[in-house]
């Protein structure tokens, strides 16, 4: 954040103006508050009786800029005279505002050029995109945004983007920071600029006592114009502000405080199936459980008929100690979706069977994406065990097995599909556009199964089996070879023969990466259109980040490595397995601590995935072993 204060004063005093006019058309001598003095006069005549005096006032105003924007936006309030308000809306609506610096990036310039062109679900849209660059211009032009932008939804929007980013900063109480706020808001009192001054206000602060009054006031004074608006995006307004307050709390104060001051957001939340589940699983990841139960009370009947509510029910319960209540919602929830396959009417057994096994297939991906894997890995199991036919089976062997793999349970992942692998060994063509595998690769079956049963010899120790099974999962033809097989082979190559297996299978991968990334840099260089550019990119991205991954942990070119990985997050930004990969290749290089910086910031981003934070506590391990060695004497 070094230069971030210069840069946006320069921003406040210059970036925003309208075209041919100055920020300020101030008479010679002027001060600041007899211009501000002028500006309310002359709103006043906007309803002058003289027809010349009113058009003169308009003209004036237009004149003058942003200067009058804040008492225009107070008079289209709050004036008493309906033609004043008239007048000071339209003034705020009309005038082309210039929102983009020349020193912006390409990708800020782009979204702010036609700004003032596109309708509000557009802006909403440059707002969100804005958020997700991250970079220094971006949070700057959020900045402005929050001041100056005419509809008041919007201005609020792009505040709780801003105070959403700087929550996941890693140091975001640098002076510059919070200072830039200030000069960027200015005196404005929008709601929105509020927020930010007093977010600038808290990070300077010495402590953060009487913050969350301040906060708890600003956010019921928003939740009372929803509920007098009765508007959804109102709703939804106020509920993005309740949960962003009631992280930042929860981080920065006190959990306790938290959960008081956001549980009358729970009388936001609409009675339909969308809106509870974001307000459960913002609760869990918010670290406020306690708000789950509450919701319960309040939608018994959603909670009593969709499985998936009741699981994080009872995941609400394990986050609060209570164990025995947690197990016996689980329990209740699964028998839920017995429940609900056998209350079908008109649907044949074998159907209700194959559904049963689909509807706790998916339910068991939601576990699992929510990082509650005992559920999960019983759902799966429970469905693998029904009776269906060989293409659902498949289907769920494929994704249980993976399940298993990202656990750790290398041999169970194996046991899951070797019957798959198995029957494709023995009927290589069972992939015909009318078997099982018609919407899967069975070859991609096999190298799993290999692959797993490889990883499950390691962990015991057989490094012949290891060898043997990793070298048949690398040898079969797939599209897309897995390089955490080629890593593994690295891992058991040893001095002998297999050696040479896993050199030849690593210079063969990373040759075909690096005409991926080639390729990629061309197409996107070449890329006609956007839906062009974006899909170059992503396939970039990946390119190099695979690349990337594939030289670190066969610990070779670690200097490449990291800038392969720093390439893949210049093209999307904090993408949490880009990150993942990112801080193996510092680790590799010996960048211990800037490997646990970075990897902390990919858990945080995606808290429920276990390979990171096993990586994570290697990381962690190895930065202990190393500060434990004792110093060398001199």
């Amino acid at each position: 954040m070094q230069g971030f204060l210069p840069r946006l004063f320069c921003v406040c005093v210059l970036a925003v103006c309208w075209p041919n006019t100055p920020l300020v058309a101030q008479a010679v001598g002027e001060s600041d508050a007899d211009l501000q003095r002028r500006i309310g006069v002359l709103i006043e005549q906007l309803a002058d009786e003289d027809y010349h005096r009113r058009v003169n006032a308009q003209w004036e105003l237009e004149r003058i800029g942003l200067a009058a924007f804040e008492q225009l936006r107070q008079a289209g309030d709050k004036h008493p005279n309906i033609q004043v308000v008239r007048l000071a809306r339209y003034l705020i609506r009309s005038q082309d505002v210039i929102w983009w610096l020349e020193t912006d990036s390409v990708g800020v310039r782009r979204l702010l050029k036609d700004y003032n062109t596109v309708d509000e679900t557009a802006r909403e849209s440059r707002l969100q995109q804005l958020a997700s660059e991250g970079s220094e211009d971006a949070l700057l032009a959020l900045c402005r945004l929050a001041r100056f932008e005419s509809s008041e939804r919007l201005s609020k929007l792009a505040a709780l983007q801003l105070m959403e980013k700087i929550s996941s900063l890693p140091e975001p109480r640098e002076d510059a920071l919070p200072r830039s706020i200030k000069l960027a808001v200015g005196k404005s009192g929008r709601p929105a600029t509020t927020w930010l001054s007093t977010l600038a206000d808290e990070l300077v602060a010495s402590d953060n006592v009487d913050y969350p009054e301040r906060w708890k006031q600003l956010v019921w004074k928003e939740h009372q114009l929803a509920e007098a608006d009765a508007s959804e995006e109102g709703r939804a307004l106020v509920l993005q502000f309740y949960r962003w307050l009631g992280g930042w709390l929860t981080a920065k104060v006190d959990r306790t405080e938290a959960l008081e001051i956001v549980r009358p957001s729970l009388d936001l939340v609409r009675a339909r199936p969308l809106p509870i589940r974001q307000a459960v699983n913002w609760a869990l990841d918010a670290e406020l459980p306690e708000l789950v139960p509450s919701l319960a009370e309040r939608f018994q009947d959603h909670f009593d008929h969709q499985p998936q509510l009741a699981y994080l029910l009872a995941a609400s319960f394990l986050r609060t100690g209570d164990g025995q209540a947690a197990q016996q919602t689980a329990a209740k929830a699964s028998r839920m979706i017995d429940a609900q396959i056998k209350g079908l009417e008109n649907v044949a057994a074998e159907k209700k069977v194959e559904l049963e096994a689909s509807q706790r297939y998916t339910v068991a991906q939601f576990l699992s994406d929510r990082g509650l894997f005992a559920w999960a890995k019983k759902e799966y199991g429970t469905a693998l065990s029904l009776d269906v036919s060989e293409r659902i089976e498949m289907q769920i062997r494929g994704e249980f097995s993976y399940f298993l793999w990202l656990g750790g349970e290398h041999s169970e992942a194996a046991g899951v599909l070797q019957p798959v692998a198995e029957a494709v060994e023995q009927n290589p063509k069972a992939n015909a556009a009318n078997g099982p595998f018609q919407y899967f690769d069975p070859l991609s079956y096999v190298s799993n199964y290999y692959f797993y049963e490889g990883l499950a010899a390691i962990d015991r120790g057989d490094v012949s089996a290891a060898q043997q099974n990793l070298l048949k999962s690398y040898q079969v033809e797939i599209p897309e070879p897995n390089p955490d097989v080629v890593i593994a082979m690295g891992q058991v190559a040893g001095d002998g023969p297999f050696r040479q297996h896993f050199q030849e299978a690593f210079e063969e991968m990373s040759h075909a990466y690096r005409i991926q990334v080639v390729k990629a840099e061309e197409d996107m260089s070449k890329a006609t259109n956007r839906m062009l550019r974006a899909n170059a990119t992503k396939e970039l991205a990946m390119a190099c980040n695979q690349l990337a991954w594939l030289l670190s942990k066969c610990n070779a070119h670690p200097e490449e490595a990291i800038e392969l990985s720093q390439r893949s997050l210049e093209l999307l930004p904090d993408e949490p397995t880009y990150l993942d990969t990112l801080a193996r290749c510092y680790f590799s290089a010996g960048q211990i601590q800037e490997a646990i910086r970075v990897q902390s910031q990919a858990v945080k981003l995606s808290p429920y995935e276990r390979q990171m934070k096993v990586q994570l506590n290697e990381f962690k391990a190895a930065q202990s072993k190393d500060s434990s060695k004792p110093a060398d004497k001199k």
